[in-house]
C-alpha cells in the first residue's frame, strides 16, 4: 500500500496514541475500556509508524502531499488544481 500519511498527521497520531496509553494506565479502571483504548492506540501508532492508513486509501486522501485527493480513476484525467493567475499589468497604488 502506498504511503499516504504526512509528518504532521503522523505526529498527531503518535501523540494521541501515547495519551490513550497513559490514560489506560493511570485513569481508566474498566478493563473493557482499557482494551478498546489499547487497540485504538495500537492502530494509531501503527499507521503513524508505517505511514499508511487504509481509511485514507479508500477515501482517496493523502496528507503526505498536502492533503489533496489522489484520484486515479481509469478513463479520466487526473485532478489538476492550479493557482489563480494575476493579470499581466501591475496594479497602480490608489492615491
Amino acid at each position: 500500500m502506498k504511503k499516504n500519511v504526512g509528518t504532521k498527521d503522523a505526529n498527531i497520531r503518535t501523540l494521541v496514541a501515547a495519551a490513550l496509553i497513559l490514560g489506560v494506565f493511570f485513569f481508566v479502571e474498566n478493563p473493557y475500556i482499557q482494551i478498546v483504548c489499547a487497540i485504538i492506540s495500537a492502530v494509531l501508532a501503527g499507521t503513524a509508524f508505517l505511514r499508511t492508513c487504509p481509511v485514507y486509501h479508500y477515501m482517496h486522501k493523502n496528507t503526505l502531499t498536502g492533503g489533496l485527493p489522489t484520484l486515479n480513476v481509469p478513463g479520466q484525467t487526473p485532478l489538476n488544481i492550479e493557482e489563480p493567475t494575476s493579470s499581466a499589468e501591475p496594479k497602480e497604488p490608489v492615491a
